[in-house]
């Protein structure tokens, strides 16, 4: 069954949006600041932050690893804002005052196939065993993993799922509400997601600026080319 978030996110996906350019350059703005939070003397972190690591810092997959599990969550928070004319909205927001249309975010990766090696050569010989990366909007690519992948650190299997990850293409696929990131994002990386076989991995979601009522759909794509460096 197809779930509300999924539906909206189709819907989205291909329209092309109004004036949206605006809620565009704030979250890219806000995604390409940096991000570093206050310890004091007794080792605790201190109550508010600013951004001191952007996605465009990110270079490896250490930065990725990094950037998920510890900053990803701060741009999603809940709020509420009142307008003049009264009317008001409570719930969650991503960057400022871009409200969140679906309670979730979808995170879809894909991988590459590791071509004639087994684990133990992997990490030594990766770049001469794995297929060509692929371009994360591609129909069906040549070189692309689609097996049932057993999670490192839980055991739990993960599924290929075509046609319900971003631009309805493939993928291991994750619906992650808003409240349950700082839970659930670490969990990429603990199952083995983001390695070196990562091909892509897209974050995607609907977004509002309250104030002018455009309404965006936005992705976010991470690649991993075949040198492991992570673009975005």
């Amino acid at each position: 069954m197809v779930d509300q978030s999924s539906r909206q996110l189709k819907k989205l996906e291909h329209q092309k949006v109004g004036n949206g350019r605006s809620i565009i350059s704030s979250i890219e703005e806000t995604l390409e600041s940096r991000y570093i939070q206050t310890i004091n003397e007794a080792g605790e972190a201190e109550a508010g932050y600013t951004f001191e690591i952007g996605v465009k810092d990110l270079r490896n997959l250490e930065d990725l690893k990094n950037w998920f599990t510890q900053l990803f969550s701060f741009y999603a928070q809940e709020d509420y804002y009142e307008l003049n004319n009264g009317e008001v909205f409570e719930g969650n927001y991503f960057t400022g005052i871009n409200y969140m249309i679906t309670d979730r975010y979808r995170f879809t990766i894909r991988k590459k196939t590791i071509m004639d090696a087994d684990n133990s050569e992997f990490n030594r010989i990766a770049e001469r065993t794995l297929s060509k990366s692929f371009d994360p909007a591609d129909d069906d690519p040549e070189g692309e993993f689609k097996e049932t992948i057993v999670g490192e650190a839980s055991g739990k299997e993960f599924e290929y799922t075509p046609n319900s990850g971003y631009l309805n293409k493939g993928g291991y696929v994750k619906f992650v509400r808003v409240e349950d990131l700082i839970d659930e994002v670490p969990i990429f990386v603990e199952e083995g997601f983001i390695d070196k076989q990562m091909n892509s991995m897209v974050v995607d979601f609907i977004t509002m600026q309250i104030t002018t009522k455009n309404i965006v759909y936005v992705s976010i794509i991470f690649t991993l080319d075949d040198a492991f460096n992570v673009n975005t």
